[in-house]
């Protein structure tokens, strides 16, 4: 049974994101949500983001050696005290209201998993967008990332962490364990954070890119055929 104001938990991963790291945390110092728990787990940087992040009293700030971005996630789970989990990348804006909003959601339909909102899209001035992401990145329909996501504590029971073997695509992974486990899950119709591409993108990597989503597509058919048949 849920109370009227669980404990939601922020991961945000980061590693050499000084440049991004206050404008994320400043997004997130004005929601209107408590309690709130911020974890900031640091893969190693390099850079001032320690230093960032320590100044915000409102975060929890973890040190790791440099192990990946999906390990980064995995540490934050396991820091996680909340009944509810979001994320947010370093280089990324949540919007106002985003942890009310979809809280709220989930807490009148008690029978779904999780929630997604919708996000877009902006470019870093002065940078020229890849062919590749053109068409896709900008359309209406843009709900499945994790930092407009947000999960009762026990779906990561279910679906798993994510994956350390991947450097890139661990959250693409994710979504697509999720949706084998056929979790109820809900879009909302609000955009609820903005996403940010500039020149250090891991979507950037394109070779990797590839060869990451022909990983986690081998391992959803091997999932598909081990299905049960007289599954729904």
């Amino acid at each position: 049974m849920h109370n009227n104001h669980p404990l939601v938990s922020l991961i945000i991963p980061v590693y050499n994101g000084e440049r991004y790291l206050a404008e994320a945390l400043e997004s997130v110092s004005v929601q209107d949500y408590a309690p709130l728990e911020i974890i900031v787990v640091d893969d190693g940087s390099t850079d001032q983001s320690a230093q960032i992040a320590q100044s915000y009293s409102m975060a929890t700030y973890i040190y790791q050696v440099q192990q990946g971005v999906a390990i980064a996630r995995n540490t934050g789970l396991a820091a996680a005290s909340g009944e509810f989990i979001t994320f947010l990348d370093s280089d990324d804006i949540m919007l106002p209201k985003s942890i009310s909003y979809r809280l709220t959601y989930l807490l009148q339909h008690p029978k779904l998993g999780c929630v997604l909102a919708r996000y877009n899209n902006f470019v870093e001035p002065g940078m020229p967008l890849p062919n590749h992401l053109r068409a896709k990145s900008f359309s209406d329909d843009l709900y499945w990332h994790l930092g407009t996501m947000m999960a009762h504590k026990s779906v990561f029971e279910k679906v798993g962490c994510f994956n350390p073997e991947l450097s890139i695509g661990e959250d693409t992974d994710w979504f697509t364990r999720l949706k084998h486990t056929q979790i109820p899950m809900a879009k909302l119709p609000e955009i609820m954070m903005r996403r940010r591409f500039h020149r250090h993108n891991t979507t950037r990597r394109v070779k990797e890119s590839q060869a990451a989503l022909l990983k986690i597509t081998r391992a959803a058919i091997g999932r598909q055929v081990k299905r049960p048949r007289n599954a729904n």
